[in-house]
């Protein structure tokens, strides 16, 4: 099984606006490409709001729903249904692009971090959707992607970084640090004449990294949210 989330839209040149249609969350079965859609829950928020899915994160029991591009809220479903939301409200401040998530830790001490990209943090909940803690750093700017790498979680930012975060340790390091150069007109793309089109990437250097994983031999691969996409594997230190 495939889990995927689809916000429903894309950005088309030459203008760079967007082509919108129903977003959905679910489940593919490769062997049969039958897709299983999640229900969107019934909420007020979502009849001034699309549903526009970004990440899903799971356990054991669980599979949580984060909806970025909509109403800015988090979703839990278990096998009979939706069962809680969380809108980030209980930190103090409600979510603005809860844009990826991830599932930190094993057993009973498990949490799902959630990339609160808009209020520049990560906010960690226990499974029963309790508030555990927010983090911030002057180096977490856009949070946008999550993969866990052993007790640490790698994060692309969207301002041009890849960060480790240890939130045991409240301890953040660069692991690609921000470009020294400002963001060019039209980012994350180049305003061309009028036109939006494709920047001049520099190998070493972010531009706008998004999505992140990491491999078995911990190898991380990182894509990046511009015309064309680019996929970037960093290699494990050979010692």
């Amino acid at each position: 099984m495939l889990w995927l989330a689809d916000p429903g839209f894309k950005m088309r040149p030459p203008h760079y606006e967007p082509e919108a249609r129903d977003g959905t969350a679910g489940c593919l079965d490769l062997a049969t490409r039958e897709f299983r859609p999640l229900t969107q829950p019934d909420l007020p928020a979502y009849a001034e709001q699309p549903w526009r899915p970004t990440a899903i994160a799971l356990s054991a029991d669980l599979v949580v729903v984060a909806d970025g591009y909509g109403a800015g809220l988090v979703h839990f479903y278990d096998r009979s249904g939706h069962r809680r939301t969380l809108d980030g409200t209980d930190t103090g401040t409600g979510f603005q692009c809860p844009h990826d998530l991830a599932i930190l830790g094993s057993g009973p001490e498990q949490q799902l971090v959630v990339a609160d990209r808009g209020n520049h943090r990560l906010v960690s909940y226990r499974l029963d959707g309790a508030y555990l803690r927010s983090f911030t750093h002057p180096c977490l700017c856009s949070p946008a992607g999550l993969a866990v790498w052993g007790d640490t979680l790698v994060v692309t930012d969207l301002d041009g970084a890849l960060l480790a975060v240890d939130l045991a340790s409240d301890r953040l390091e660069e692991i690609v640090p921000f470009p020294p150069r400002p963001k060019q007109s039209g980012w994350p793309n180049l305003d061309h004449e009028g036109a939006i089109v494709r920047p001049k990437l520099t190998a070493g250097t972010l531009n706008s990294p998004h999505g992140v994983a990491v491999g078995a031999d911990g190898s991380i691969y990182v894509s990046e949210w511009v015309i064309g996409g680019r996929e970037i594997r960093l290699a494990p230190s050979a010692g």
